[in-house]
């Protein structure tokens, strides 16, 4: 029972410090890439997050402004989504996994009418 509870902990504590590698501020990042980042009002902990998924400026932001976090933009990108295509289905009301089957099967999504 106790080597359980070590080898949890240790999970856990490996967990939590894999989480806090992402620095809070801007350190490892150029005075132009901070510039760009700042240029499109984004924090230094939420520059880091979407640069260390791999983003550039222009693309977290064109994410964001689909109104997707980093994390969930990520997610649409993997399945093949781009922000314009992500924001037109999550608009019509889909998740990503019904957006996946949608798509799979040809369809498109439609907007809710305005009314």
């Amino acid at each position: 029972m106790k080597k359980m509870i070590s080898i949890v902990a240790t999970c856990a504590a490996l967990t939590l410090t894999a989480c806090s590698s992402i620095p809070t501020d801007w350190s490892s990042m150029s005075e132009t890439e901070i510039s760009g980042w700042m240029q499109q009002d984004f924090q230094a902990e939420e520059a880091q997050r979407w640069k260390s998924l791999g983003y550039a400026v222009n693309e977290a932001q064109a994410w964001r402004d689909g109104g997707f976090t980093a994390d969930e933009a990520k997610e649409w990108d993997s399945e093949a989504f781009n922000p314009d295509q992500a924001k037109t289905w999550r608009k019509a009301g889909f998740d990503l996994k019904d957006a996946i089957k949608s798509r799979d099967k040809g369809l498109t999504p439609v907007a809710p009418s305005a009314q």
